[in-house]
């Protein structure tokens, strides 16, 4: 078999050949001894090198408990999985701390001699431990709060196998619920997972202090080029409402949704919290007041095509917009114009209007069409019709005028998409 060693290994090796070279037996017995004891040495250090990187085979276990194991197994670097004492001892400690995790805390452990490249070891996990008891208690506010003990009620039960992880993830769900819910001042007076191994039995305490629920305080905006009461009808909690971090999170959302900001930050103001009130601080960067975007394209049965988009995310402090997008090529020229103006709920009642030219050349004959001004239905006036009547409000349009979205006439926000109907 060809010899594998570290770099450390392969050093102490050729000392002890150069050293013996460099003293050849010349017959007295105290040379020979010293030959034969680095020797012997050499023989000592053999069963740490001989082998390349092993292999290590589980038998004795399955589900949770292999799968745990391996995983820590796995954790071990090739250059150590050298067949020596001290990797045998790793192997072991990680076997014994792995089946710990999962509540095997007494498992008989045997490691094989090495079968070609391959360690295996034998493991009887013998019984488990179980939860005997499960102590969570919630003081302060969080005593009444439903969320808390929703999460006591899906962490580990008595009779369950003893986890590790279950405990640590129950205690990180409360710690996590408390910020999310504006328990700032919450604490642990008892977090300790108590095992007796020789009785098979785990006690869990967990005593957690909420001290009182925080309440959202006055609402800071920096940097916005839009009127604050725009900003407003966004959110959909006002100060002195319970604190809420998903709340934070959906206006967070709905700034970002407007496209009048190119970033906007919703972050609890921790440093100015007093009296049981956090603020909240509103970070905005105004979006580029004119974007541009070009594409240029070419096929062989319409030529070369240009197209050019000009959008105005924000007109002005109310939070109008305007976008406009060109379209030229040989056949034909299409310009399109929309303008919008948002209402009292930005995010969900505004006005638009459309304006569109579209030109053709059908070769033999040049065609030029105007498209009216359309709902924000998207639903276009046939040319050549006579009188329309809102079906909200019964508002006529003489023939000849350009039609009014159904929003307009009487802002009913359930009106079919045909809300115009030809009288």
């Amino acid at each position: 078999m060809a010899l594998a060693s570290s770099p450390a290994q392969r050093v102490i090796w050729q000392d002890i050949i150069n050293f013996v070279e460099r003293h050849p037996s010349n017959g007295s017995h105290c040379m020979k001894i010293r030959k034969l004891s680095l020797i012997a040495i050499a023989f000592l250090l053999l069963p740490s090198w001989v082998r390349a990187s092993l292999d290590v085979e589980l038998q004795g276990l399955e589900g949770e408990a292999q799968q745990n194991v391996a995983t820590y197994l796995a954790a071990i670097a090739p250059e150590e999985r050298d067949g020596s004492y001290r990797f045998k001892a790793r192997v072991e400690r990680d076997v014994r701390q792995a089946l710990q995790a999962v509540g095997y805390y007494q498992p008989k452990i045997t490691l094989n001699e090495p079968e070609g490249d391959t360690l295996v070891v034998s493991v009887n996990p013998d019984p488990p431990v179980n939860v005997a008891q499960v102590d969570v208690v919630f003081s302060g506010e969080a005593a009444m709060d439903d969320d808390f003990h929703s999460l006591k009620a899906k962490g580990p039960q008595p009779g369950h196998r003893l986890n590790h992880s279950d405990y640590e993830s129950l205690k990180s769900q409360i710690q996590s619920l408390a910020v999310k819910k504006g328990y700032f001042d919450g604490r642990f007076t008892q977090a300790r997972l108590e095992v007796a191994p020789d009785r098979q039995q785990a006690f869990i305490r967990l005593h957690f202090a909420s001290g009182k629920r925080y309440h959202f305080g006055a609402i800071d905006y920096q940097g916005s080029q839009i009127q604050h009461k725009r900003l407003d009808t966004l959110r959909d909690f006002s100060p002195g409402d319970l604190y809420q971090v998903t709340d934070l999170g959906e206006f967070n959302q709905a700034l970002a949704n407007t496209g009048w900001f190119a970033s906007a930050l919703v972050q609890a103001d921790m440093e100015d919290a007093e009296d049981n009130e956090v603020p909240i601080k509103v970070t905005l960067t105004p979006e580029a007041r004119n974007k541009f975007e070009t594409g240029v394209g070419y096929s062989t049965d319409i030529g070369p095509r240009l197209k050019l988009n000009w959008r105005k995310p924000w007109y002005n402090s109310r939070g109008h917009s305007l976008s406009t997008s060109l379209a030229v090529s040989q056949p034909e020229q299409t310009l399109t114009s929309t303008y919008k103006v948002p209402l009292d709920d930005v995010s969900r009642e505004y006005y638009q209007v459309q304006l569109g030219l579209k030109n053709t050349d059908q070769r033999d004959t040049t065609s030029l069409k105007r498209r009216p001004l359309s709902p924000d239905t998207g639903f276009m006036i046939p040319a050549g019709s006579a009188v329309y009547r809102c079906a909200g409000c019964t508002k006529t349009i003489a023939k000849g005028k350009m039609k009014i979205s159904s929003a307009w006439c009487c802002r009913a926000s359930t009106l079919p998409e045909r809300a115009c109907v030809v009288v």
